[in-house]
């Protein structure tokens, strides 16, 4: 086929139902569909792909519909271009090479924005913790007001600030008034797994899934606390003050990436300030 003899890797599949099914699984970075197809036609496919799956991957129609209604009908359903047959070979390598570029590009201005986005919300964080901190605001009027940056700035679905004593200070989403004693039980194994530790390093936290150096209970209670608040990766830091734990943070996440470099580095850095906050207002 002339894509693969231009360098491109191809699949071909003679259904809409395998398209559906080889489009979830290998994640393609350039459909061809062709407006007909044995068990349907590609224009209902191409919607079906649009709609179920959300994506802006370029979608080339190539077939032997040329008349306008047919084009028309292809653009309505979410194709990005249009080709007929009989193919000028040359012609479609041009054109898959200008879509996927065209792509790649529009990947990357959005991959752009959605940084500076991040650093944005990360630096109107931390100005609004350092003026708390100014003010020497209790922790649950410091985090209270800046609820919707967390997601952006840590990826997060759980964010628990708890006391040496493993009862909780704070608590986003905000829960009930009385947190479960389930959850006390597991936030106090993990506390007590992790007071005996061989030492408490300030910064360094402990994680699931682990990254470095960890024994094995503390391993085991992150996997438990993580499984009762049906999380999938959970990072726990001390705060450390003047050489003294008074408390512990915990951002839980539904996806691993949360214990990436850069959100460790901005976990680090929140917590460091959530132990200056409980340094001076303790």
């Amino acid at each position: 086929m002339a894509l693969t003899q231009a360098g491109y890797h191809s699949v071909q599949v003679s259904s809409g139902e395998q398209v559906r099914q080889d489009f979830l699984r290998l994640q393609p970075d350039l459909v061809l569909l062709d407006a007909v197809m044995p068990d349907g036609n590609g224009f209902e496919c191409c919607q079906q792909l649009r709609t179920e799956f959300q994506t802006e991957i370029p979608i080339l129609m190539v077939t032997v519909l040329d008349d306008q209604d047919s084009i028309d009908r292809a653009f309505a359903a979410g194709a990005t271009d249009y080709i007929t047959k009989p193919i000028h070979w040359a012609v479609l390598r041009q054109r898959v090479k200008r879509l996927l570029l065209s792509y790649q590009a529009a990947q990357q201005a959005q991959d752009i924005q959605q940084q500076l986005h991040l650093a944005h919300s990360w630096e109107s964080l931390q100005q609004a913790m350092v003026q708390g901190l100014h003010q020497h605001l209790a922790i649950h009027s410091l985090l209270a007001n800046h609820t919707e940056l967390y997601q952006d700035c840590f990826q997060a679905q759980q964010i628990i600030v708890l006391n040496v004593d493993h009862t909780i200070r704070w608590q986003w989403p905000n829960a009930a008034s009385e947190p479960p004693s389930a959850l006390h039980h597991e936030l106090g194994k993990l506390l007590a797994s992790l007071a005996q530790s061989a030492s408490i390093v300030p910064h360094a936290p402990a994680q699931l899934p682990a990254s470095g150096p960890q024994s094995a209970a503390v391993t085991a209670a992150l996997q438990d606390l993580a499984t009762y608040l049906n999380l999938t990766a959970v990072i726990v830091w001390p705060l450390v003050w003047e050489g003294a734990v008074l408390g512990w943070l915990l951002l839980g996440s539904h996806a691993e990436t949360i214990g990436s470099a850069n959100t460790l580095a901005r976990g680090r850095q929140f917590a460091s300030l959530l132990a200056i906050a409980l340094g001076i207002t303790q």
